[in-house]
């Protein structure tokens, strides 16, 4: 069976064909304000954790505005928990583990 699984990006989400994956969608919201700022969160259960996590859940966070992220929380295969503030990235301790 073929799935979408959706990641973010800072433009916004983007999808996946992962045929291996059987991620439950947990919460998905996106909220655009008048002053042009838009805030996505996405928060799914995965069957197994995204390395080098040792969490079962892949989440993401945006705050920002279209083509520019101010502020990003998520977990990336490589990378772990991290977070990203006006293009720096630095690791973040889950709270999830």
């Amino acid at each position: 069976m073929r799935r979408l699984v959706w990641f973010l990006a800072p433009y916004g989400f983007v999808c996946h064909h992962a045929p291996h994956v059987d991620a439950e969608l947990l919460f998905r919201q996106r909220i655009e304000y008048d002053d042009g700022a838009i805030v996505e969160m996405v928060l799914w259960r995965v069957p197994s954790p995204v390395p080098p996590s040792t969490h079962g859940l892949k989440y993401s966070l945006f705050y920002g505005r279209r083509g520019v992220r101010e502020v990003g929380y998520d977990n990336e295969r490589g990378k772990g928990d991290h977070r990203h503030v006006k293009g720096a990235e630095a690791p973040v301790v889950s709270q999830f583990d």
